[in-house]
């Protein structure tokens, strides 16, 4: 799940998930989603509005039926070690906030990159992921499918994923994502 902000003239996402393997998921998805419809105006006044939680999107660039042409291994080497922080375990300790490394923020940044790249440079459109950490580490396997502007649309162009405000943190019980796009 992922809300849209807007910043300066840039654009940002806001993301939530149970795991960090979900968490760069929802990520990528989030800004592939922005590429192909824009943020999405009636989201932006409901929350704008009521401040309710963000909802979750469809995601209408990946039509019913639609095959990958190809899938990709990627591995992106962390700047350190990618182990979680000590959480305890009693109910109480599981809700507490951590603000992960920034070796996380790292991660994610090269993780959205990569996306980037393999849509802007290659026109390839990722439909699935699978998505894994070792300790040094993320790996993924994504399938692919070629972008067609005419049922894909085509709203923002992101020029870049950047470093300012990016956070990855766990608020609770799920963790936090957010990611500014220089637009």
């Amino acid at each position: 799940m992922f809300e849209v902000f807007e910043h300066t003239a840039d654009i940002g996402i806001i993301v939530r998930a149970a795991s960090l393997e979900q968490l760069f998921k929802d990520a990528a998805e989030g800004m592939i989603t922005l590429i192909c419809q824009g943020p999405d105006p009636e989201n932006q006044r409901q929350r704008n509005d009521s401040r309710t939680a963000a909802k979750q999107t469809s995601r209408p660039w990946q039509p019913k039926g639609s095959r990958p042409s190809e899938s990709r291994d990627i591995e992106i080497g962390a700047t350190g070690c990618l182990a979680l922080p000590e959480i305890g375990t009693s109910p109480a300790a599981s809700h507490e906030d951590v603000t992960l490394s920034s070796v996380w923020e790292d991660l994610l940044h090269d993780w959205l990159s990569t996306i980037l790249y393999i849509f802007s440079a290659e026109r390839l459109i990722p439909v699935d992921y699978d998505i894994r950490f070792d300790s040094d580490r993320l790996k993924a396997r994504i399938d692919l499918r070629r972008y067609n502007p005419e049922k894909d649309g085509g709203e923002i162009e992101i020029k870049a994923v950047t470093y300012h405000g990016i956070r990855v943190e766990k608020r609770g019980g799920e963790f936090v994502a957010q990611v500014i796009f220089d637009t």
